[in-house]
């Protein structure tokens, strides 16, 4: 292997754990939300792209349609999420997050973010700002 190589190899590893620092608030974020992980996916998909539908989002979660829908039945139920009747179709359902599904995902946000600055508060100034321009360049590179 090439020094480049080990180093891709490294890093990506050092990437991955961490970000696995986080898990650990999330985990803990969603548990005291009364919320699971695929409950909490389903959220970030239709904050990203409103108006899905269930068969959509089952397909981009690799999960069933019926899985999708009681995952949404518990949503509903919690005024986290809301389904429309399409008007052109009144047998697809479109789905959005309510003003209290936001919040959710804006308070799961927060705990990260005062994790993660927790967390950076230990490095110096070279080490953060060294981090700071690799990580810029990684999120540049994926658009």
């Amino acid at each position: 292997m090439t020094l480049q190589t080990d180093l891709l190899i490294e890093t990506a590893a050092l990437f991955v754990r961490a970000s696995r620092l986080l898990d650990p608030v999330r985990l803990q974020f969603y548990e005291g939300m009364g919320l699971t992980l695929p409950q909490v996916k389903i959220m970030m998909q239709v904050e990203a792209q409103p108006g899905l539908s269930g068969r959509t989002l089952a397909a981009n979660l690799g999960i069933t349609a019926s899985a999708v829908s009681q995952h949404v039945d518990r949503l509903v139920r919690r005024g986290l999420m809301q389904r429309t009747e399409d008007p052109d179709d009144r047998r697809r359902l479109s789905l959005e997050l309510t003003a209290s599904g936001h919040q959710a995902l804006n308070d799961l946000m927060r705990a990260a973010h005062d994790l993660a600055a927790e967390v950076l508060k230990t490095l110096g100034k070279a080490e953060l700002g060294s981090l700071h321009q690799g990580l810029g360049a990684l999120m540049a590179a994926r658009g």
